[in-house]
């Protein structure tokens, strides 16, 4: 994809209530092609008045145009995601492709960091056994990349895209007794959406 194509590509995603736009997929993870599609996450915070009137939205979109490939969700339901331990969440939010990102973002992106927890791991289990069942090469490649990317996170705290070599038992107990939190601090997830919800409706700032 050329960069004018990615200009046309960001200028119809990014809305003025996105605070967060980063690459996922094939591309997040360096095996795409040239005619590989465009995966992309987008985080967005709902208007003050209507969240506290109907609540945030509880559900995403995913919309598709030509090879570009959106998922769209509020960002309390990207929260909650985290505190299940829903990897592919996890992924979006700490993708080291990041195409758009403000201060509130940034701060989406540090308290999940400081937030990985070992709930992940059944989240990665789920999707490496569905893909090997599944078994096509592509399939395969998919289950390695998340045995990997699990490795990334049990060993260096972080999303990485570097290659670790082992398999889901493997994974499954350096998990167990990894140093990582047992779950996710909700209180200190909560706090940050209230803080992003307070500086998007311009009632407070977040120190950058």
């Amino acid at each position: 994809m050329s960069m004018w194509e990615l200009g046309d590509v960001l200028f119809r995603v990014v809305g003025e209530r996105t605070i967060l736009l980063t690459e996922i997929g094939s591309r997040c993870f360096g095996d795409h092609h040239e005619r590989s599609d465009l995966d992309l996450f987008e985080v967005h915070v709902d208007p003050l008045r209507e969240v506290l009137f109907r609540g945030p939205s509880t559900s995403g979109r995913h919309l598709r145009s030509g090879r570009v490939d959106l998922h769209s969700y509020e960002v309390s339901h990207v929260v909650r995601e985290i505190v299940r331990g829903n990897v592919n969440f996890l992924i979006g939010v700490l993708s080291p492709i990041i195409l758009f990102s403000t201060k509130e973002g940034s701060l989406l992106r540090d308290v999940t960091s400081a937030n990985i927890h070992k709930g992940f791991y059944r989240s990665i289990e789920g999707i490496v056994k569905a893909r090997l069942k599944a078994g096509s090469e592509k399939d395969i490649r998919m289950a390695r990349r998340y045995i990997s990317l699990g490795f990334s996170l049990v060993r260096d705290g972080v999303l990485s895209l570097s290659s670790f070599e082992g398999d889901l038992e493997e994974l499954r107990r350096e998990f167990t007794s990894s140093s990582l939190k047992k779950r996710a601090d909700e209180e200190e997830l909560i706090d940050a959406v209230v803080r992003i919800r307070l500086s998007m409706a311009g009632l407070s700032k977040i120190d950058c």
